[in-house]
């Protein structure tokens, strides 16, 4: 399976630590700096937790997001059910502008499919202009 370059593919397992949370926040602005829209797939079937200094990082880097949540116009969560799942499904309706959708854990494929199914429109390189 190819991954197209405007998705973020991220596979949540054991419990977080902030520094995966720092991670993760590099590679979404490694893609937004070559991307104006990117697709995100988050694989959290075997997520346990997260500490507390993920959880704090988790949501000042979410209120970062805030203004630009146009910019993840698709998100898709593998999850078999559970807490996950439901709060994924609420998630969407809070953002009218990301479409959220959940998929069964053996659906990868099908999440990346639907994560990359737009347009992500590639940010202008800076360089030397032409006048």
């Amino acid at each position: 399976m190819q991954i197209p370059d405007h998705v973020l593919v991220v596979d949540a397992r054991g419990t977080l630590q902030k520094a995966d949370i720092e991670r993760l926040d590099r590679q979404v602005q490694e893609k937004l700096v070559r991307y104006e829209r990117i697709g995100l797939v988050s694989n959290v079937e075997e997520l346990e937790g997260m500490t507390l200094g993920a959880v704090m990082k988790d949501i000042a880097t979410e209120l970062k997001y805030l203004g630009d949540w146009h910019r993840f116009p698709r998100v898709a969560v593998l999850a078999s059910g559970g807490f996950v799942k439901s709060a994924a499904e609420i998630f969407g309706k809070f953002l009218p502008q990301v479409q959220v959708r959940t998929f069964q854990p053996g659906e990868l494929e099908s999440a990346v499919e639907f994560a990359g199914g737009f347009d992500p429109g590639e940010n202008q390189q800076d360089g030397p202009s032409a006048q």
